[in-house]
């Protein structure tokens, strides 16, 4: 394999894992960022939209654990799961967190996988134990 190809699949390896790391961590300084600048002219207090956004999200943990807010979480979730084109984008989060924590985990079983017979380890998840099913 030619130099140049080894250093594209190297690039394009660390583009994947630092894609999604450096969106989220955009994204949350983002959202940190606006609630801070809509609270900073009456209240200048950094960091405020930081405990703000903690505090709803522990807030809607807490009111998903009883029954009538489940149900209501329940029918917003098929809701947006059958908005065209919202459907989409909201699959694919849902799946992506399910699959670490949900209920229907899948990545719980991590290997280390030698690639080509170099020194290129891959980590890899189990998600089935046999390709039967």
């Amino acid at each position: 394999m030619p130099r140049y190809q080894k250093l594209l699949q190297y690039f394009l390896q660390g583009l994947l894992i630092l894609g999604p790391v450096t969106i989220t961590v955009y994204a949350i300084y983002v959202v940190f960022d606006k609630i801070d600048s809509i609270l900073r002219p009456a209240i200048n207090f950094p960091g405020l939209g930081f405990i703000i956004i903690i505090g709803f999200i522990v807030l809607v943990g807490y009111l998903s654990s009883f029954f009538m807010m489940s149900r209501l979480l329940s029918i917003i979730d098929k809701l947006l799961e059958k908005t065209p084109g919202i459907k989409l984008f909201y699959s694919f989060i849902k799946d992506f967190f399910e699959a670490f924590a949900g209920n229907k985990k899948k990545f719980t079983n991590s290997v280390l996988a030698n690639v080509e017979n170099n020194n290129v380890w891959r980590v890899g998840f189990i998600t089935q134990q046999d390709m039967l099913r």
